[in-house]
């Protein structure tokens, strides 16, 4: 179900109603969401949601019907977005012979450095990129001892392979966690394909967690991590960079911040998601600095700017420079280079060294290739002296994002001047001169993304403070096409840097995004909307599937969803203001009741409404399924008509008992399971209440 998979964002109320199985919906994060003030109910929560029907492209998807295939009313949802299959380019995925990286039949020998297309070579000695000319690493390395409680640093990649000498030394084994589906141990971050004849990944994993903390080599007589001393929290959230999904990041994400983590390297990245946003958000807040790669490219494929989740202002971006101190950039056709840019993102940027790093190699013991590259080869070096930083000043650093920014000046006041700002940022990452810059804990906090970008919200909305969700929903696809389609990004180099774009670039941005047949046809359909109210319809050739929608296929036998809720007529306040003429207009209301499948009564799966009187005289029973009353919002609001008595007595008590579900967090009413011998089991069955509206009637008189 690659295309039918989407992450909702649903208010609480929403979550406890959503029970059409179709939609296979389960909580996104494994941690209960907060708590509103005063108990009053749990805070909007992430939700996983498997659809039945797929569309032209995810996004698609996410903008259809999305609140009635839950069953849940459309105010309910607050965002929806693809669970997109991410990719990261990177060449550390294949070996020098072209082959799979990790497929042991190709051999694990020494592979030495390479400096094809261009590439530089650094000194011929193992680990050259620790020494004081370069980041400094090994000397910062022996200068700070870890001491428990040791500086905790979460690894998210492929996984580890827990049989080779560069492992870390102090894994966190016990709390370590795989989020990738069809793991048959989600309690493991072990490469399960370790030792197979055909693993499908490349033990990037294996690679990037030896240059953060791994631990001694003999035959080099050397220990290869930057942080050695660190604890090591391994999260594996994909088989490979190539492919993973937005959610198994997201959830790493929020583990690693239940987990209270200091650092968190991140050797991935690919398209925005709001999911991920809030995700950073709180880790950032929590005190954990992240450090993500800035991402690579081959002949600007996919992007050549810098992905998510470095592009956001809260990470520090990883980019990469070679051994003379030039950009990772400008080398030759068809070699991996470095992502950087725009302007506006750099200002969270470092750089360290890459290519030709050691790398240790998946499935072969001991083995240490020495052209690992890549910014997911630069990312680990800038987290282990993050990690390094914090454990010499933990004693003095509050546990939030005054921290995450105390460590970022150090290590940007304490870098080797850039040669090139643009790729390089604040420059070369110098991990023991930035041990000698105290903390500083009165730094401005930096804003929070939106997810969008301000200079083109015109083509998505009116610039309203609290947009809806659909246009949030258009701006973050905006912003991921934004990053992949190099049409858009030429035209407007960095949306983010808020220049009046102009008017003829506008035009011709609007008419690239329509004619984009990766964009969702609801995007495509809005921009040609507000094409034609900005422009008119000169010069704009809008594809057929976007002027109007195309007509369906006939399919005799489409089965309709449940509606969310069903509207019922009650009394507001009390009936008898409905016998003032002052009040009479005030006095009624219609409830959104949950939708349910109704007998006569009304009779349903919590409650079943018998209106008898005290001679015994029993009431015929009103049928709410009656089309209407459906369409009238059941019987008017009428103190004679026991219909009516019947209908606000079960709107009121189902209102009443979602409410208290709401305060609860769960459900209340527990359905019969079915035992092992298939007999019914109704031990923890709450049986149906019934209500008596004359019993309610003598009660108040």
């Amino acid at each position: 179900m690659a295309n039918n998979r989407l992450l909702v964002k649903l208010l609480p109320t929403a979550s406890l109603a959503a029970a059409d199985l179709r939609a296979n919906l389960r909580p996104l994060f494994e941690s209960a969401p907060q708590t509103a003030a005063f108990g009053l109910g749990a805070a909007p929560a992430w939700f996983l949601a498997d659809l039945p029907d797929g569309a032209a492209t995810p996004w698609d998807l996410a903008h259809s019907q999305v609140a009635s295939q839950l069953g849940v009313d459309e105010s309910a949802v607050m965002f929806a977005e693809p669970d997109l299959e991410q990719s990261f380019p990177d060449t550390n995925e294949k070996n020098p012979g072209g082959g799979a990286m990790m497929a042991l039949d190709t051999g694990c020998g020494p592979v030495a450095q390479a400096n094809d297309g261009g590439k530089i070579l650094g000194p011929d000695k193992f680990a050259w990129h620790l020494d004081d000319e370069f980041t400094q690493l090994r000397k910062a390395r022996e200068a700070v001892p870890f001491n428990p409680p040791r500086t905790r640093i979460a690894h998210i990649d492929t996984g580890y392979d827990r049989g080779h000498e560069a492992q870390p030394l102090n894994l966190l084994q016990n709390l370590e966690r795989s989020f990738v589906d069809g793991d048959n141990d989600p309690n493991s971050a072990d490469d399960p394909n370790r030792g197979g004849a055909f693993p499908d990944n490349s033990g990037h994993g294996t690679g990037t967690i030896s240059i953060l903390a791994g631990g001694h080599l003999a035959q080099f007589n050397e220990t290869l991590g930057g942080a050695a001393g660190a604890d090591i929290l391994p999260l594996r959230i994909s088989n490979s960079v190539v492919l993973f999904r937005t959610s198994a990041f997201a959830q790493a994400l929020r583990y690693a911040v239940d987990q209270k983590v200091d650092v968190i390297s991140i050797s991935m990245g690919g398209a925005p998601s709001r999911a991920w946003n809030e995700a950073v958000n709180a880790a950032y807040d929590a005190g954990i600095c992240i450090v993500a790669a800035a991402g690579n490219n081959i002949n600007g494929a996919p992007t050549r700017h810098v992905v998510y989740p470095a592009r956001y202002h809260r990470v520090l971006a990883a980019c990469g420079v070679m051994a003379d101190g030039s950009p990772y950039d400008g080398l030759g056709r068809g070699v991996l280079r470095g992502n950087f840019g725009p302007d506006s993102c750099m200002s969270a940027a470092l750089s360290t060294y890459t290519p030709n790093i050691p790398w240790a190699v998946f499935g072969c013991g001991s083995t240490v290739r020495l052209n690992g590259e890549g910014t997911s080869a630069a990312t680990p070096q800038i987290a282990a002296a993050v990690a390094l930083w914090f454990e010499k000043y933990k004693n003095e650093l509050p546990r939030d994002w005054r921290r995450v920014e105390a460590v970022r000046r150090a290590l940007f006041l304490s870098a080797s001047p850039a040669a090139d700002p643009e790729r390089m940022g604040h420059g070369i990452l110098r991990a023991h001169a930035a041990l000698n810059v105290s903390p500083v804990l009165n730094l401005p906090k930096s804003p929070a993304d939106s997810d969008s970008f301000a200079v083109l919200r015109v083509l998505t909305g009116f610039g309203l403070a609290d947009p809806p969700p659909r246009q949030n929903m258009f701006e973050i696809e905006l912003a991921q096409r934004w990053l992949y389609n190099q049409t858009l990004n030429q035209l407007v180099p960095d949306p983010d840097s808020r220049q009046e774009i102009p008017e003829e670039t506008l035009r011709q941005f609007m008419d690239a995004l329509i004619q984009d047949d990766k964009a969702s046809v609801a995007l495509r359909r809005h921009i040609a909307s507000r094409y034609l109210l900005m422009f008119g319809s000169s010069a704009i050739d809008i594809p057929v599937n976007v002027v109007a929608r195309p007509p369906a296929a006939c399919q005799p036998s489409i089965e309709p969803f449940d509606p969310p809720f069903r509207r019922i007529r009650t009394y507001a306040v009390d009936p008898s203001l409905s016998t003032r003429l002052a009040t009479a207009g005030l006095n009624e209301i219609s409830l959104k009741v949950r939708w349910e499948k109704l007998e006569k009564g009304p009779k349903g799966e919590y409650l079943h409404v018998i209106d008898e009187d005290a001679s015994g005289e029993t009431y015929e029973p009103v049928d709410l399924n009656d089309p209407r009353l459906i369409a009238t919002d059941g019987w008017h609001p009428s103190e004679g008509n026991a219909a009516f008595h019947q209908q606000m007595v079960y709107a009121v008590a189902m209102k009443t008992i979602e409410h208290f579900e709401r305060a609860l967090g769960r459900p209340v009413l527990w359905r019969p399971q079915i035992n092992p011998e298939n007999e019914f089991d109704d031990s923890q069955f709450v049986r149906q209440l019934t209500i008596s509206p004359h019993a309610l009637r003598q009660a108040n008189a």
